[in-house]
């Protein structure tokens, strides 16, 4: 009993006595405390993300997103149509959210379509910046409440046809990419056309309309 008070005394006296302490088995009625989520309980509700994008939307991008833009949320799965979401599941691009290198500054980049409050709906990249995001918002796309016909795609760098109706003769009929763009267009099944396709150009955010 003394020699037990004897080495509590000590520990507390240095941190290498508390180490020493510190490597004494736990009494058995100890009580941890559960660690605490670092996204606030009312970001939990709004984040109630569908499993498949738990594995792909980072914790670090979400307290980002409540912190600089807290009207802002992610559509639910039951926001689009059920048969066409539950198709492209397990697509490299997921329905709402791709990941690539955008900017071409060797971070990994997240594209989103976000539900930004007042029934506006928008296709948002999030730019990694150091330990940070910029949010760029590229197009909006439609009203929240409605059935979401929208999906997003990942273009990886390479050289792609452009379908713009309005390019004269003279005009480049391609385009290529040096960084990963994002693509915006509906679902295949119920729109037959190409997609809008954002890239960055030599730090130039541009558009252009491509083929599927």
């Amino acid at each position: 009993m003394y020699k037990l008070l004897a080495i509590l005394f000590l520990g507390l006296s240095s941190c290498q006595q508390m180490e020493k302490v510190n490597e004494l088995p736990p009494l058995k009625n100890d009580v941890v405390e559960p660690m605490k989520s670092i996204i606030s309980e009312d970001a939990q509700k709004k984040y109630s993300l569908d499993e498949i994008y738990q594995k792909y939307i980072s914790t670090e991008l979400l307290l980002f997103i409540e912190k600089n833009h807290p009207a802002w949320s992610i559509p639910n799965e039951n926001m689009w149509y059920p048969q066409l979401f539950n198709k492209y599941k397990t697509d490299s691009s997921l329905v709402n959210s791709i990941a690539g290198d955008f900017d071409c500054n060797g971070q990994k980049d997240q594209a989103l379509i976000v539900d930004k409050g007042k029934n506006s709906l928008s296709a948002v990249v999030f730019l990694k910046v150091d330990n940070s995001f910029e949010a760029v918002e590229l197009t909006e796309i439609g009203a929240a409440g409605e059935k979401i016909e929208f999906v997003l795609t990942l273009y990886k760098p390479g050289r792609y046809n452009i379908i713009d109706p309005d390019l004269s003769p003279s005009d480049l009929n391609t385009v290529d990419f040096k960084c990963d763009g994002v693509g915006i267009g509906k679902f295949k099944e119920l729109y037959e056309g190409g997609n809008d396709v954002f890239y960055w150009n030599r730090n130039q955010l541009q558009s252009c309309l491509i083929e599927e």
